[in-house]
């Protein structure tokens, strides 16, 4: 009976000190630094249930959160850790990387690209200097062919690693399609004052395949395609034209040439339509009041205006 006795009490302390380690602190570091991530979340957690202003326990279990892949749990607890102590710079350090480690799984998903781009550029805000998030958000820019911001990301990079020759390597070959997209720009501008819209769009095609963020050639390639639209003089191609001319202007909204052109689309679709192409004549007079374009604006709307009296007149009688 003594012995049976003598064991009861035995496992009863055994018991009693697993479960007083499982939650101190100590345990919980123990299995972080054997890398049994989960296992101390559990006692990380225990700690916390006795005393939810341990800031060291907070930030240990962020940590192991951030190592099974748990980044909104990772950040919960790290910011838990800052409201104890805001002023933390290890704390402040460990919520950028984990916001930073958040975009960067976000963006593995080619249509959440841009909201990756707008987390690294929280982040960034936060603090300009973070090297990774530079990095990061130039190589998306890039994918998402904006590689004049891609290039601005990169030069702030190499500012504050002057080493990173990859970068300078990237930029130099920006430099070269810069260089061939405006070659093919203008020549694709020169088809297109020839009225050879085909050729012009074949070469505005090439330009942005070498730099897609080039404007201008943007510009080029909806004036071209309505022109084009516009020649061959269809309902359906009409509506396309003034689509495209309406995008155009979108690009370059003080220029009068776009509107110059829905005017007469709008008028080619349908001869009784006087509202749209007097007020698209309209706006290009007051874009630019000396140009060509405004000389025969102001000729097109006093010729329209007089044909819409002649034919509120006929309606009348």
């Amino acid at each position: 009976m003594k012995i049976r006795s003598i064991l009861k009490l035995i496992v009863s302390g055994v018991l009693l000190l697993v479960v007083g380690c499982a939650g101190s602190t100590k345990m919980a570091d123990s299995f972080f630094k054997q890398r049994n991530y989960r296992q101390a979340i559990v006692s990380y957690r225990t700690v916390l249930k006795k005393d939810s202003t341990n800031v060291k326990a907070w930030v240990k279990l962020g940590e192991s959160y951030r190592a099974i892949g748990e980044l909104d749990s990772a950040n919960f607890s790290f910011k838990k850790a800052a409201s104890f102590k805001p002023e933390d710079a290890k704390i402040k350090h460990l919520i950028l990387e984990t916001d930073f480690l958040s975009a960067k799984k976000l963006a593995k998903d080619k249509t959440s690209r841009w909201d990756a781009v707008r987390r690294l550029t929280s982040v960034l805000e936060k603090d300009s200097t973070f090297s990774p998030a530079l990095i990061e958000r130039g190589k998306l820019y890039e994918e998402l062919g904006e590689l004049n911001l891609a290039e601005k990301d990169y030069r702030a990079a190499i500012k504050l690693n002057p080493q990173r020759m990859d970068l300078k390597k990237k930029i130099e070959l920006f430099k070269n399609y810069q260089r061939e997209s405006e070659a093919w720009t203008k020549k694709a501008a020169s088809q297109l004052q020839r009225g050879r819209y085909l050729k012009s769009i074949e070469y505005l095609k090439k330009a942005l395949t070498l730099k897609p963020d080039n404007e201008r050639a943007q510009y080029l390639l909806h004036m071209a395609k309505g022109r084009y639209y516009y020649k061959r003089g269809s309902l359906g191609r009409i509506w396309d034209a003034i689509g495209e001319f309406g995008k155009a202007s979108a690009l370059e909204p003080r220029n009068p040439e776009p509107r110059f052109y829905m005017a007469k689309a709008y008028y080619k679709k349908d001869k009784r339509d006087y509202e749209d192409p007097i007020r698209e004549y309209q706006e290009v007079v007051k874009l630019a009041p000396q140009s060509s374009y405004a000389k025969i604006a102001r000729k097109e709307i006093r010729r329209l205006k007089k044909l819409q009296k002649v034919w509120k007149r006929f309606w009348k009688k």
